[in-house]
């Protein structure tokens, strides 16, 4: 008699050899047939049965291995992502310092550098308005860290849970994301999340940002909030509705290499030099500036400025940037000559320095590093004559207001052709001036929710100001479109986002 069980594997052959020999001493040929067709059901389910529950152990063992992850939610919205371990490593002193991120795919080495600060292997904290957790696996995957949190404190209410202060007081290093920096000042700003922030930073806390994250943490901040503004139209007219200011997120002193200082990001490929041109004669213009020389940092995408506490600042960025891509450092002489609304900014001599990636900038002493450039660092000028940029070389002393030399160029974008998009509702409405606010004024707003091409970013619910550009393509940024994914959209359906923290990663 020969048993046929249904599929019989090759590593059941034992198995099946020794039932054929059972069945055959203790039966008939007739039953002995019935009963092994009957039985290979029985014993395939049984097998199965036992090999799925081998698998189960085995993986149960490897989830077992992995850093355990819990979610934390509050009755105000806020939500608590950890991955690690789940008991604080103690809050450690550590080494201080800033890591400025300037936008699009993070820069590992500015991850890897604030782990290193901390201090002792403790635990890092990302802080942000929107509900995404993509950035947890992302860094506890450096190692040397005890846990990786992100704390979403996605309105001011939640801004005063003790939790979130306490959250914050026990992280060993806080970055905050990419983002809207009118919702981080608007839920942050005069709030225990701001005096827990102030309080890690004194203590030796890394800190770090991107995007929007990194434009709240210089002195001076364009605050976006109403619409981001394009460096064509902050030149015309330093006093649109869209160019609003705040200050002093961080306590003044507090990262010296930051005082009357303000930041932008994703510069060159935003063209965003003009507007910070104009953003500086608006800050001396408001008196903000101590010494009537406010300067400006501008960052590029997939690069970082990381500032040790002493000032000494590296320029780092992800392989296969551009060679020209940075950091820009631009030095102020004064006031300008014409700032007033509805004018043209008319505005002479600013220093300039182009650092590109592995290049090194003294922030305690611009004017030695204007003076002694590193290699590869590009020194030049910008003046602005009635709304029109020239940007020229070599530097000049801050005194001059002759730029000898000089090519001149209109910061300008193609005009676009307004369109209506089905899925941004826009509604009126009135700005509100606040203590540190200029100006009071009306704009559109529209809300839409984007995650970063990376995973690892998500915007809130953001101001637009939507239209498509032919000779661009579109997307949801404020300049140029730079994610893969629009490609592939009809072009009807492509959008830039100049809305309020157009920032945003």
């Amino acid at each position: 008699m020969r048993l046929t069980p249904p599929r019989i594997s090759s590593q059941r052959k034992r198995f099946w050899t020794a039932l054929r020999w059972i069945v055959g001493k203790s039966s008939t040929p007739r039953r002995s047939n019935r009963f092994a067709h009957r039985l290979g059901f029985v014993v395939e389910a049984l097998e199965n049965r036992l090999f799925l529950s081998a698998t189960d152990t085995l993986l149960s063992s490897v989830i077992s291995a992995l850093p355990p992850s819990t979610v934390q939610v509050g009755g105000d919205g806020s939500l608590y992502f950890r991955l690690g371990n789940q008991a604080d490593a103690g809050v450690f002193r550590g080494q201080g310092g800033v890591a400025l991120e300037g936008g699009g795919t993070d820069v590992d080495q500015a991850f890897q550098w604030m782990i290193g600060r901390m201090g002792g292997k403790g635990d890092l904290l990302v802080l942000r308005a929107d509900n995404s957790d993509g950035y947890n696996s992302y860094i506890y995957d450096f190692g040397g860290v005890n846990s990786v949190s992100t704390l979403v404190v996605p309105n001011r209410a939640a801004a005063f849970d003790p939790f979130i202060t306490q959250a914050i007081l026990n992280a060993d290093a806080v970055f905050i994301a990419g983002g809207s920096q009118n919702l981080y000042l608007d839920y942050w700003k005069g709030t225990p999340v701001q005096s827990a922030l102030t309080a890690n930073i004194a203590r030796g806390t890394p800190v770090g940002g991107t995007s929007a994250g990194t434009d709240i943490l210089g002195q001076f901040i364009y605050s976006a909030d109403y619409n981001s503004i394009r460096s064509a139209a902050a030149l015309t007219d330093p006093f649109d509705p869209s160019m609003t200011f705040d200050r002093n997120f961080v306590a003044p002193g507090l990262i010296p290499s930051l005082s009357n200082t303000i930041l932008d990001t994703h510069f060159q490929n935003r063209d965003r030099e003009g507007r910070m041109v104009s953003f500086l004669g608006r800050v001396d213009g408001m008196g903000w500036s101590v010494n009537n020389r406010p300067m400006g940092i501008g960052i590029d995408q997939e690069t970082a400025l990381l500032i040790a506490p002493n000032g000494q600042a590296q320029v780092v960025g992800n392989s296969g940037v551009r060679a020209t891509q940075g950091v820009e450092f631009l030095q102020t002489p004064g006031l300008p000559q014409v700032i007033q609304p509805g004018q043209p900014l008319t505005y002479s001599t600013l220093n300039g320095l182009d650092v590109p990636v592995g290049g090194t900038f003294n922030l305690s002493n611009w004017s030695t590093s204007f003076a002694n450039p590193g290699p590869n660092s590009v020194p030049f000028t910008v003046s602005v004559d009635k709304g029109v940029l020239t940007r020229s070389g070599p530097i000049v002393s801050v005194t001059s207001s002759i730029v000898p030399s000089s090519t001149t160029s209109t910061p300008s974008d193609p005009a676009p052709s307004f369109q209506h998009h089905p899925h941004v509702v826009h509604r009126q409405f009135q700005q509100c001036a606040g203590q540190d606010r200029q100006p009071a004024g009306c704009s559109l707003r529209g809300q839409q929710q984007h995650r970063g091409r990376d995973g690892h970013h998500q915007s809130a619910a953001r101001d637009l100001l939507p239209f498509h550009s032919p000779q661009r393509g579109g997307g949801w940024d404020d300049r140029g479109s730079d994610r893969p994914e629009f490609a592939t959209l009809p072009v009807d359906q492509r959008w830039w986002n100049i809305g309020s923290g157009g920032d945003i990663d």
